[in-house]
């Protein structure tokens, strides 16, 4: 949404984490999962506004919603792991009997639960997360207005797309997890982004949206798989049996190899041009939509 003020699209992404966090204590699963999507959503605004804003504000906002969003980590690493243990179950190439599947997801279960009593246990993390957020709406409502036009909205659109570029190159010469992971942050990252350039040509936009977010889900399920694998063979379980354990992350594995092909077909495709190509193209779609002038960002 270029047309709105930066400001706009920030409180607007504010205003819907307070809201969400009024969910933390009955519904934390959800709550925890909304609540580290929308600080990615504005850490991807100020990336997409850094020329404007600047390289302080830029670092002091990507900062404090990671710290934000790390709260939550544990919670949502947690839920994660229920979550592949139920798919796993279900999928009938998994190698663990349904009795030691149930066995483990119960224990996962019992895990989960203390990890969520714990988060919520007196209201700390609640109050914090919304002291947070209030005190930078109240920042924001003091913020002068910068004006902008929508060259300097595309010049951060295309240090996204150039990082995630540079990401797709490491991982093609090191496949190894963290090279997957740091790419998923960039695709949501450039994602967001696009979500809120969508108006000046939906027809254009929104198939390349569609195919980014395959390809973050395709990521996210390779992340969930290593989250999983790593907690198998961490020996920090205990109550997984040693033979499961092992069934389970050979399963991992033969999964994320498939999985992982798919993210590289997937993603050469998604980065085909050159940042200057994809740049000049968006800039292009802008160009058609704007009057002539500065834009209010």
């Amino acid at each position: 949404m270029p047309s709105s003020t930066w400001k706009r699209v920030l409180l607007e992404q504010l205003n819907l984490l307070y809201v969400i966090s009024e969910s933390l204590i009955d519904n934390p699963d959800y709550a925890t999962h909304e609540i580290r999507k929308t600080t990615k959503r504005i850490r991807a605004i100020y990336r997409l506004y850094l020329s404007v804003l600047g390289e302080e504000a830029y670092i002091r906002g990507k900062e404090l919603f990671s710290s934000l969003s790390n709260l939550l980590a544990g919670q949502r690493i947690s839920a994660v792991h229920l979550e592949m243990l139920h798919e796993i179950a279900g999928d009938v190439k998994n190698p663990v009997d349904d009795k030691l599947m149930n066995h483990i997801i119960s224990k996962q279960q019992q895990g989960h639960q203390k990890i969520t009593k714990q988060l919520n246990h007196d209201g700390r993390i609640v109050l914090q997360i919304k002291q947070t957020i209030t005190n930078e709406i109240e920042r924001l409502d003091r913020e002068q207005v910068l004006s902008c036009s929508y060259p300097d909205i595309i010049e951060g659109l295309k240090g996204t797309y150039s990082s995630g570029k540079k990401s797709l190159d490491l991982l093609t010469r090191h496949p190894v997890t963290e090279n997957f992971h740091n790419l998923r942050k960039k695709v949501k990252l450039v994602w967001n982004q696009l979500i809120l350039l969508r108006p000046v040509w939906p027809a254009m936009i929104t198939p390349l949206i569609r195919q980014m977010d395959l390809l973050a889900e395709k990521l996210g399920t390779d992340h969930d798989l290593a989250e999983l694998e790593r907690l198998l063979l961490s020996g920090k379980k205990t109550h997984y049996p040693v033979a499961s354990a092992q069934k389970l992350s050979a399963y991992i594995a033969f999964r994320r190899e498939s999985c992982q092909k798919a993210i590289i077909n997937s993603a050469f495709k998604l980065y085909t041009e050159k940042p200057a190509a994809f740049a000049g193209k968006m800039a292009t779609y802008c160009r058609l939509y704007y009057e002539p002038g500065a834009v209010s960002c």
